[in-house]
């Protein structure tokens, strides 16, 4: 992972809560009674690279699905 990937999963990992699988389940507000469901896919990219994740109860076949249309 170069350095651009490295920041945009740093910048995930403020913005939600991820379990241990990496996958969002809210929004990290610092105060928790304000934190909010995280959204069904979230997609970062640079120039030259991109990071995407999922939260937690998005289908395996929705995510292969939006896997395939990242990669083409």
């Amino acid at each position: 992972m170069n350095w651009q990937s490295e920041l945009l999963q740093a910048h995930v990992e403020t913005l939600y809560v991820l379990d241990d699988s990496g996958d969002m389940c809210t929004t990290n507000e610092p105060h928790p009674p304000g934190r909010r469901r995280a959204p069904a896919f979230h997609l970062s990219w640079t120039d030259w690279d991109y990071v995407f994740c999922f939260r937690h109860d998005v289908p395996v076949e929705r995510r292969r699905q939006v896997e395939e249309l990242l990669a083409s």
